[in-house]
């Protein structure tokens, strides 16, 4: 018990602000996500509340992935403008998964894509008519909601494709992990 006070006072001196998180409300119906360039629509009812937000990066070394599922660390990446396509399609996901792997010392890593998210005015992008549209390499709002990208099957389906795709002869996997990586500040 007294670990758990311990664990609670350190989560508890971190500096703490209000915030507004939307989350999906209850309700018997199935929700969708459609995304374009510049615009992603959800389908389903959501409702903004009030949350405690905490400051982890004065107490980031007591996060541990295994436990807490997630982990805060530090990278510092060469990429000089990530509104370079050509630059970050170049240097991105290799310096991602090489971070990736000294943070968790995961015996292999594959990333599988990259988008820079930003709450700028993004209209004009979302009118543009793109043709064979691709999640990946492009400019996005921010997610509107609280979610979960995946849960066991699609998590585990998600790492059988990178699998597959990055170690086509490899001996196989037991255990694996899909990551976002986010960025708290660039620059």
């Amino acid at each position: 018990m007294a670990t758990l006070a311990r664990t609670e006072d350190i989560e508890d001196s971190a500096r703490q602000a209000p915030a507004l998180i939307r989350y999906l409300d209850e309700g018997d119906f199935v929700t969708r996500r459609y995304v374009s360039q510049g615009v992603e629509i959800n389908t389903g009812t959501y409702s903004d509340h009030r949350m405690l937000v905490r400051d982890g990066m004065p107490i980031r070394d007591h996060f541990e992935f295994d436990t807490h599922g997630f982990m805060l660390g530090r990278h510092r990446s060469a990429i000089r403008n990530f509104f370079d396509k050509e630059e970050v399609d170049r240097l991105y996901l290799r310096e991602c998964e090489a971070a990736i792997q000294a943070l968790t010392a995961a015996s292999c890593v594959s990333a599988g894509g990259w988008m820079i998210r930003t709450s700028a005015d993004l209209t004009a992008r979302a009118q543009e008519k793109v043709e064979n549209y691709r999640h990946e390499g492009g400019i996005q709002p921010p997610a509107g909601e609280a979610h979960v990208d995946y849960n066991e099957i699609t998590g585990r389906r998600a790492a059988e494709r990178a699998y597959a795709a990055a170690f086509p002869d490899g001996p196989g996997y037991r255990r694996s992990v899909c990551v976002s990586w986010r960025p708290a500040k660039t620059g």
